[in-house]
């Protein structure tokens, strides 16, 4: 009796057993079911993995377009504003073309000549004032100076002469004036002050 029980036991738990075909389905089952999982997450981790690419990337390029722009700034003059400051000082500085035209005209009235050419023409004229003749041009070098230049070769001492000439015959009229710069041929200036004409000393 318990040898036909026993057999009935064996005979039971084969046919529970599921066959090899079915082991194998399952197993294909289960392993399709993972495979469909495991897919779409490593699908996913790309996706991710890109955008972070990218991100990264656009981080980067703003990183090198700020520090370029900083040294676009560090190349830029420090301050406009100064540098047009300068500048409007510049013009401000320069000379108004009028007081060396001021000083010939006294100059000329001093004689009673229209030109320095007249020097040379004029009758009983002194050797030593002939020398104003070779005059061909006043120039403003700033608001109390003025160049005047001599078309000759002058020694320092002629120069100088011709320069406290210039001074004495319109220092009381230009009051302005306090120096006279006298440049002959050879290029070299020779200055002369206001307070090298006793008269004119303040």
């Amino acid at each position: 009796m318990s040898d036909i029980n026993n057999k009935r036991g064996d005979k039971m738990a084969q046919d529970n057993k599921p066959s090899d075909k079915q082991a194998t389905k399952y197993t294909t089952g289960k392993t399709d079911s993972a495979n469909m999982v495991s897919t779409p997450m490593g699908q996913t981790e790309k996706v991710i993995a890109g955008i972070a690419i990218v991100i990264v990337a656009i981080i980067a390029f703003f990183i090198v377009k700020s520090i370029s722009g900083a040294g676009d700034i560090f190349n830029q003059p420090a301050d406009n504003k100064t540098n047009t400051t300068s500048e409007q000082q510049a013009v401000d500085q320069k000379p108004e073309a009028k007081l060396a035209k001021e000083v010939e005209a006294k100059f000329l009235e001093f004689w009673g000549f229209k030109s320095t050419s007249e020097f040379l023409t004029a009758e009983d004229m002194p050797d030593s004032a002939k020398i104003y003749g070779f005059i061909n041009g006043f120039e403003d070098i700033n608001s109390s100076t003025v160049r005047v230049f001599v078309q000759t070769d002058v020694t320092k001492d002629e120069a100088k002469d011709i320069g406290k000439h210039i001074m004495g015959a319109v220092g009381l009229d230009l009051e302005n004036l306090d120096f006279i710069v006298v440049r002959g041929t050879d290029g070299l200036d020779v200055n002369v002050s206001r307070n090298d004409i006793p008269a004119l000393r303040r």
